[in-house]
């Protein structure tokens, strides 16, 4: 959904998006649902390697 509510200083209109959905709570210790979805629901991985570097980010991201 897009609206122009402002306008700028030369009375243009602003152009601002709303957002579908309130943004996500944070809860620290909680649990986190993450979903990775490519393009047209294809493979994001072209090779074993590049899935083991998303583990490698996944894991140092959850010790930090």
């Amino acid at each position: 959904m897009t609206f122009y509510s402002e306008r700028d200083d030369a009375g243009r209109p602003v152009l601002q998006i709303a957002m579908p959905r309130l943004p996500r709570l944070y809860a620290p210790g909680g649990t986190m649902h993450v979903v990775a979805r490519c393009n047209n629901r294809e493979f994001c991985f072209a090779a074993p390697e590049d899935f083991e570097i998303l583990l490698d980010h996944l894991g140092e991201m959850s010790r930090a």
